[in-house]
């Protein structure tokens, strides 16, 4: 049976232009040395009477783009568009103005100034509430990188699978991207034509680069896509024929001995690096009393279609673990004796506060990996979940509390109103 991948891309329209300024406070253009940037504007508003104060934050010498469909610059403040500048677009402040606006976006009031900025040799004007001091990452596509093994005669190179992103092709009568006279063989190396073809499906370039993040060793590689070769292997659930067709095989980059870590390895291809390091912590949990859990489990917040497991289910063992910053709590929910269910609570460490909580579900495919209670769980064993800031700009996630027959873990986050990320691993079978 021929399986088909879909990928949704959501793309997440904010536009100066959909903006509705709703305020104005026009004065001079300061020009001369670069000023502190990206003043935050208070607009008070009480009848007819208007306050516009300014605070000054930490000079910056550029900013970036954080608008997702890109940021408009103009000629003049408020003045005729000449174009838009890319998400992520690095601009230099050359210009500050005591301009004020107020935008509404998507429901939310955003405040800023109009900000000259360098443009070639021209100077041009944006809106400093869309301009932020960092990178912005929006739906990052993450993969699974697979290190070199060997045993005796069963070698696998190192591999990031990317197969879940391709864009296969399920006509028979039409060209794939595989040479058909290739297909059958167990592996298939691309020269450089094939390569060039599949960056191209794939919307990757040459000047990429493959950044892989180890969660057991807290560390980045970085492998030049320029550097890479690309290959195709055939899937483990494929017919195993001479009559091979090209959806059963995975492609992707072949990383040959040069990634040997063990352990979860998240990659990312792109121009800028993702990740980040000395955040990211093993949760090793403690066994404490049920009454020491902050909220009590209320099954409001399991969809309806599951409910009918809690008949008969029993709260068990609450455990905690805690971070710098959040304390995490889980207890278990056993029917007959298996575990089904597990309980998850996160606390401010600092203020009490509830910060979100959430159930995880034994169901066909998915089953709950084992909390790690000592250090040498995840040496004997291999198992465990981890906590910490491993993206720039996202808060700390949490990980590694469920495993999947179909389909991939995601990374999920402490803020839950940060959407969790799907690792395109190609779990297929």
């Amino acid at each position: 049976m021929k399986i088909v991948f879909h990928i949704a891309f959501l793309v997440i329209l904010c536009n100066l232009t959909s903006c509705k300024e709703a305020s104005e406070n026009k004065k001079n253009v300061l020009v001369g040395t670069l000023p502190t940037i990206g003043t935050a504007v208070k607009t008070a508003t009480d009848g007819d009477t208007r306050t516009t104060t300014t605070e000054a934050q930490e000079p910056v010498t550029a900013y970036f783009v954080s608008a997702p469909s890109g940021l408009n610059y103009r000629a003049s403040p408020n003045g005729e568009i000449l174009g838009t500048f890319p998400l992520n677009t690095k601009v230099i402040p050359v210009l500050k103005t005591d301009i004020a606006i107020r935008v509404k976006d998507n429901g939310k009031v955003i405040n800023g100034t109009w900000l000259g900025v360098q443009k070639q040799q021209d100077t041009v004007y944006v809106f400093s509430g869309f301009l932020s001091k960092t990178y912005t990452f929006e739906n990052l596509d993450i993969y699974y990188a697979s290190p070199y093994y060997a045993y005796e005669k069963d070698i696998r190179q190192g591999f990031v699978n990317l197969s879940e992103r391709h864009s296969w092709n399920y006509d028979e009568e039409g060209p794939t991207l595989i040479p058909e006279h290739l297909l059958g063989k167990d592996t298939i190396a691309f020269d450089d034509r094939l390569k060039s073809r599949f960056l191209k499906s794939m919307r990757i370039s040459e000047k990429d680069t493959v950044f892989l993040f180890n969660l057991q060793a807290d560390s980045v590689t970085k492998f030049p896509v320029k550097e890479l070769s690309v290959m195709a292997a055939v899937n483990i659930y494929a017919s195993g024929s001479n009559t091979l067709e090209a959806y059963e095989y995975e492609i992707g980059f072949n990383l040959e001995k040069k990634h040997r870590s063990r352990g979860h390895t998240f990659a990312y291809i792109g121009l800028a690096n993702p990740f980040q390091t000395g955040n990211v912590v093993p949760m090793i949990w403690k066994e404490i009393p049920s009454t020491d859990l902050p909220k009590k489990f209320d099954s409001k917040i399991i969809p309806d279609h599951r409910k009918a497991w809690l008949s008969g289910a029993e709260p068990k063992q609450v455990y905690r673990f805690s971070s710098d910053s959040v304390d995490f709590y889980v207890q278990n929910l056993e029917k007959n004796g298996q575990l089904g269910y597990r309980y998850l609570v996160m606390v401010d460490r600092s203020s009490g506060a509830l910060l979100g909580e959430s159930v995880q579900m034994e169901s066909e495919g998915t089953y709950l990996v084992p909390l790690a209670t000592k250090a040498t769980d995840r040496e004997d064993f291999g198992y465990g979940q981890w906590t910490g800031k491993i993206f720039k700009n996202k808060p700390p996630m949490y990980y590694g509390f469920t495993s999947h027959s179909f389909g991939c873990q995601s990374i999920r986050f402490v803020d839950q109103k940060e959407p969790s990320i799907r690792i395109l691993c190609d779990n297929r079978h």
